[in-house]
């Protein structure tokens, strides 16, 4: 830093001060005559200044060195700032770095010390000890020694008893092969040997004895099976005579003889069913004919009575023309009285529109009459100056309290007086160096802070490693671990979190360039679509930080969030949405025709007027196609939109 350019302290603004001072008094005394010019500190004063030729020119120079100090503690505030924190910092070092080497020295005595008797603890093994952690790694190994010994002696004490069992399971075993027929002699084999061929033995047995009972089942399944035959070729017999007396009396019924085969008798039920069933469709064909017969005449007889009640010009006519001249009439009756039906609502419905406007109407006028008393003005037309007065006169008082609100919170609870005589006694160019000042004192506290934690830290760590506990060791190696990673995390955060919010802002200067014109134009839709009944429109963001679009009340400018608006208003702020959207796309691509269908159902008339004209301002730049089945918005659209730009379209 002073390589660069010598920056000046508070001690060289103090010295020079000084050196002012000091000047300054020997100019009153020889002023007063106390002192003389060839005074020996007048001498060694002026040596300091070589440039000046006598006293009064040396006083000059100092004024203008410790002005010259203080201009630069100012204006270089930052670096004096630095310089000062280096100097304090030096120092700082300086004195730890003499309390580390005096703690080193110490620590140097006490590892000899801790060495010594650590070669002590192993002198009786006869063993030269390595590392106190490579020496625990040496009496784990030993002690899996001592346990593995003792494990092959118990595995020993179990082989011995395991084989005297072999040996008394091969002498039994040998004695009872000895008594079976036909076995040959195994005493020289092994037991496994010996298990193989008894179970061999018995395998061979059980399947001897498991073939002689399949035979034995089987012979006895033959008997029975010879013995039902028999049974059942006797029982054919009878049935075979019982059924050719049975076959010769029902062929008998339809003329065939005895040896007639059943295929012949099939045939002649067949051709006996077909004639039944010829026979009853016959039937039922008489019957239908009847039937219409019978209902023809019923007919005849009601249209006869019918003309000659209601149509008595039609009775002369042939029945087959007077029908159709009939039905031609009845449908002219259903659609007159359809028509008269229709009429006859839409005339109630409009009465009681008219009654519903007239009451308003009244309503109206005495809200109006009631609004001018309060306002103090005679007539209605007064009421919008009045309002805009009234309107102006909020805003200035939520800036007047907003500006208190400001200064309450700068003057710290004091009086606005106290504070304005605390701010005229302030020497302004000093401020701002005072401010420097005191947030390096607060950085430096906060360092010395810090520091002394982790002094604590350490030495609360050195003297659990004193007590000779190995476990501290470990601990103190984790906390070490977990500090470094924990370092690394928290730098990790600190990057992602700054680069999150430069992404953020980022984001919001690019849709505040996309969307502004957007945004501004739908708010003036807004505030057109209601009325004034908002101002319009403003980007905000909710709970968890997402960007929202917010309504702002004209009364008293309050956010009215889209939850908290009515249907009918929420779909006016959809409407001026897509609205300015729309205007956006013409700006910058070829019109297309705007399609809506029943939009204005959850407007009132006077917010649907306000709409139409929107829409009609819109079809100078695009067509603009409105559906709707409501024929009061007809005829609002006639009253409000020129007939140059209206066409309307009945689709029957």
């Amino acid at each position: 830093l002073q390589l660069l350019h010598d920056v000046p302290t508070a001690g060289d603004l103090e010295r020079a001060r000084k050196v002012r001072d000091e000047l300054w008094q020997l100019l009153g005394d020889i002023w007063q005559g106390t002192r003389s010019d060839e005074d020996p500190q007048v001498t060694e004063l002026l040596r300091q200044f070589p440039d000046s030729e006598n006293l009064k020119q040396a006083f000059q120079v100092s004024i203008e060195t410790a002005d010259s100090i203080a201009d630069r503690l100012w204006r270089e505030a930052e670096h004096v700032a630095e310089k000062a924190k280096l100097i304090s910092d030096r120092v700082k070092k300086n004195e730890q770095l003499e309390q580390l080497e005096t703690e080193l020295a110490s620590a140097g005595q006490r590892l000899k010390q801790i060495e010594t008797e650590w070669l002590k603890l192993w002198s009786k093994l006869d063993i030269t000890p390595a590392s106190p952690r490579e020496m625990r790694s040496w009496i784990g190994q030993q002690q899996s020694l001592v346990e593995a010994a003792g494990m092959i002696r118990k595995r020993r004490l179990v082989v011995e008893e395991m084989s005297e069992t072999i040996r008394n399971f091969r002498s039994e075993l040998n004695s009872l092969l000895g008594k079976l027929e036909g076995s040959r002699g195994v005493e020289d084999e092994t037991l496994a040997a010996m298990l193989d061929y008894s179970e061999q033995l018995v395998d061979e047995v059980e399947s001897a004895n498991h073939k002689y009972q399949n035979q034995q089942k089987m012979l006895q399944k033959l008997r029975d099976d010879l013995l039902a035959a028999t049974q059942e070729a006797d029982e054919a017999a009878s049935d075979l005579e019982s059924w050719q007396n049975e076959w010769e009396d029902a062929v008998s019924v339809l003329g065939l003889h005895r040896e007639a085969q059943p295929s012949e008798a099939n045939l002649v039920i067949e051709i006996l069913d077909e004639l039944k069933h010829e026979l009853e469709e016959a039937a039922r064909f008489r019957e239908r004919i009847q039937g219409i017969d019978e209902d023809s005449e019923n007919f005849d007889r009601a249209v006869s009575e019918l003309l000659s009640r209601i149509a008595p010009d039609l009775t002369e006519r042939p029945l087959d023309l007077a029908v159709p001249d009939l039905y031609d009439r009845l449908e002219v009756a259903i659609t007159a009285n359809t028509n008269y039906l229709s009429w006859k609502e839409q005339l109630e419905t409009e009465r009681s529109r008219r009654d519903a406007a007239a009451s308003n109407i009244a309503r109206l006028n005495e809200t109006i009459q009631a609004m001018c008393q309060q306002a103090g003005c005679d007539s209605m037309e007064k009421l919008p100056e009045v309002e805009q007065q009234s309107l102006q006169r909020r805003r200035i008082e939520e800036e007047i309290k907003t500006l208190n609100q400001r200064l309450g919170d700068l003057t710290a609870g004091s009086s606005l007086d106290e504070f304005i005589l605390e701010v005229e006694k302030l020497d302004a160019d000093q401020i701002q160096a005072d401010v420097y000042r005191l947030d390096d004192d607060l950085q430096q506290l906060d360092q010395e802070r810090g520091e002394l934690a982790e002094l604590i830290g350490s030495l609360r760590n050195e003297l659990q490693q004193m007590d000779g506990n190995a476990q501290a060791a470990r601990r103190q190696e984790e906390s070490e671990l977990l500090i470094a990673g924990i370092r690394n995390d928290v730098s990790q955060y600190v990057r992602l979190r700054l680069a999150a919010v430069l992404l953020r802002r980022s984001i919001e200067r690019v849709r505040d360039a996309s969307q502004g014109p957007v945004i501004d134009r739908a708010s003036q839709l807004f505030a057109e679509l209601t009325l004034g009944s908002f101002d319009g429109l403003r980007p905000d963001y909710d709970e968890k930080g997402n960007a929202v679009l917010v309504g702002i009340r004209s009364q008293n400018r309050q956010i009215i969030h889209v939850e908290n608006m009515s249907d009918g208003t929420c779909d006016q702020m959809y409407l001026a949405i897509r609205l300015a959207m729309l205007e956006s796309t013409l700006q910058k691509s070829k019109p297309l025709p705007f399609i809506v269908d029943d939009i204005l159902i959850m407007f009132d008339d006077a917010r649907a007027v306000a709409a139409l004209k929107v829409l009609a301002a819109l079809s100078e730049k695009t067509q603009v196609i409105f559906f709707t089945h409501h024929e009061h918005l007809l005829e609002l659209a006639r009253e409000c939109i020129d007939e140059k730009t209206l066409f309307t379209h009945t689709l029957s």
